[in-house]
């Protein structure tokens, strides 16, 4: 969150408060494959869909519960329509 005592905490630097894939001679060997996989993954989901929020809701609730991974507190809930021809998908 914007202004949190995590906002300056890079993912892929050198912090030891959080180093998801290990450091130094340890580092994860999927590391990069694991990166382009969920960037690829999000960007087709981005990409090929028009979202949206159901009626009656203009806000998304950005706040979050205690967790291993900070889960949001209210599930995210969102209209997905296909943007693109059927033909696209098959």
């Amino acid at each position: 969150m914007p202004g949190g005592a995590a906002e300056l905490v890079d993912p892929l630097g050198n912090y030891f408060e959080l180093i998801p894939f290990g450091a130094g001679r340890r580092i994860c060997a999927g590391k990069l494959a694991g990166m382009v996989f969920v960037q690829y993954f999000l960007g087709t989901l981005l990409h090929s869909f028009d979202w949206r929020l159901p009626d009656g809701e203009d806000k998304v609730d950005m706040s979050e519960t205690f967790g291993l991974a900070l889960p949001k507190a209210v599930p995210l809930r969102a209209l997905v329509t296909p943007r693109l021809a059927p033909a696209a998908y098959a």
